[in-house]
């Protein structure tokens, strides 16, 4: 289910990217053609749609599969569904996402720009660049119009998906990245890139080995307490037991560590012997005021015996 959910949030960010792109090339072919639809825009306008549709289906996927760990993880009851449960918010999300221009739709929007007041009656509004312009009562206005696919540009809100997709991503693209870095000779800030992928993939990886551990085991108990216990499968259980144990013991023991450079290595020791220098010289002041407190002490017994001894 965790590796599912990935998936569908990568996916959904990769559909939902594409249908942005078609959107905009659509946007460029109608103005470029300077007519509401032509046979590519429609052509591109039916990708948009296809695209919009795999894209509510694989946040529908998600959903589910994001209710089905819940589940696993007792936060939600075992009869809890999807619907039941996150339906405002998915009802919101497929507004968002599902919103396109589709196939068939299209036409333009006329739109008045208020220029100036004319005199009653007048029939002449002109422009400084011939651009057309029309009278309505004693007001000039200048008239142009938007194509229908100019609120496509709406789809842009689908750049929620972003942070989800480069986040489930990462763990695809760790594997590439560290061949990637694996022949280059990294500098200290892209050694520490590589560690921070290394060391996701190595957590994810982790809690899967754990997770079977814990599947074996259960299924192991639950097994030896069933009557008329099958031998040779709690021989086979017992033994893959071990198997996930030692990849278990493999995972701890190969945790993914960042090297520090030798100038790190002198800064941490040099930073140490601070300290420690730091530690002797308080010390040092706190014998050193002991003492003068003592010998405050001393004199002024010596003053009082001295006055006794005079008077």
């Amino acid at each position: 289910n965790y590796r599912h959910r990935k998936l569908f949030e990568i996916w959904a960010f990769v559909v939902a990217l594409v249908g942005l792109v078609l959107m905009l090339v659509e946007n460029e072919v109608v103005m470029v053609a300077e007519s509401p639809s032509t046979p590519l825009s429609e052509a591109l306008k039916t990708a948009v749609s296809i695209s919009t549709a795999l894209l509510l289906v694989l946040i529908v996927c998600r959903y589910q599969s994001h209710t089905n760990i819940y589940k696993l993880q007792n936060i939600l009851p075992p009869t809890a569904s999807m619907m039941s449960v996150y339906w405002p918010v998915l009802l919101l999300e497929l507004i968002v996402c599902g919103f396109h221009i589709p196939p068939g739709l299209s036409g333009s929007v006329p739109i008045l720009q208020f220029r100036h007041t004319v005199e009653a009656n007048a029939t002449l509004c002109r422009h400084p660049k011939n651009l057309i312009t029309r009278i309505q009562g004693n007001s000039c206005y200048l008239s142009y119009s938007y194509f229908y696919d100019v609120f496509g540009v709406f789809m842009v809100l689908r750049i929620y998906l972003f942070g989800s997709g480069i986040l489930g991503g990462l763990l695809i693209l760790s594997l590439v990245q560290s061949i990637f870095f694996g022949a280059l000779e990294l500098t200290d800030n892209e050694s520490r890139v590589k560690y921070i992928i290394d060391k996701s993939r190595w957590d994810c990886q982790r809690r899967e080995a754990a997770a079977k551990l814990i599947q074996t085991q259960f299924r192991l108990k639950k097994q030896q307490q069933q009557h008329g216990t099958n031998p040779r499968l709690v021989e086979a259980l017992t033994l893959h037991l071990f198997e996930c144990m030692e990849h278990m013991h493999k995972f701890v023991r190969g945790e993914p560590r960042i090297v520090r450079t030798f100038e790190e290595e002198m800064d941490a020791h040099i930073g140490g012997l601070l300290r420690d220098m730091d530690d002797m010289q308080r010390q040092e002041d706190a014998i050193l005021a002991r003492i003068q407190d003592k010998i405050r002490r001393l004199n002024a017994a010596c003053d009082c015996i001295l006055s006794s001894q005079a008077s």
